[in-house]
């Protein structure tokens, strides 16, 4: 008579152990995978919602305040700091014939405008990632102009 030869009990459980333990690491893996790409995703989203930002400071410089945030960035969380700033040295091209007259020292005045969005991962709801710009804006307060 012939014997058959089996799996004993051991052999199936090790092989599924060994099975299982496979498919854990592999989910593990994509997991990573897909939050590293959502993180990249965010962050590109949050450069372009530093840019649009700091787009209406560039184009409408004429206001020492913070701007209220018209757009609704959620789920990112937007602030927006302005502060005017004292700078020593002052660009060639932005210098004026007479620096000693005060009027036009005046004019010349420099916003630091510094926007901070925070963002989080695919997992958490909460904010785990901030990404901080600060830039430099000449404030130009434009004269009225005489009518001919």
């Amino acid at each position: 008579m012939i014997a058959k030869r089996a799996f004993t009990l051991l052999e199936i459980v090790v092989a599924i152990g060994i099975f299982a333990v496979a498919i854990t690491m592999l989910l593990e893996q994509r997991n990573q995978s897909l939050e590293k790409s959502y993180m990249a995703t965010q962050l590109v989203k949050a450069q372009h919602i530093i840019d649009e930002v700091l787009a209406v400071y560039r184009l409408q410089p004429f206001s020492k305040e913070a701007q209220d945030i018209e757009k609704d960035y959620a789920p990112f969380e937007v602030k927006v700091d302005v502060k005017e700033e004292s700078i020593n040295i002052i660009p060639e091209d932005w210098r004026v014939e007479f620096l000693s007259d005060e009027e036009e020292k005046k004019k010349r005045v420099i916003l630091r405008v510094s926007v901070d969005v925070g963002y989080g991962s695919y997992l958490k709801d909460e904010i785990t990632e901030n990404l901080k710009v600060s830039t430099l804006i000449r404030l130009i307060e434009l004269e009225e102009e005489e009518e001919l």
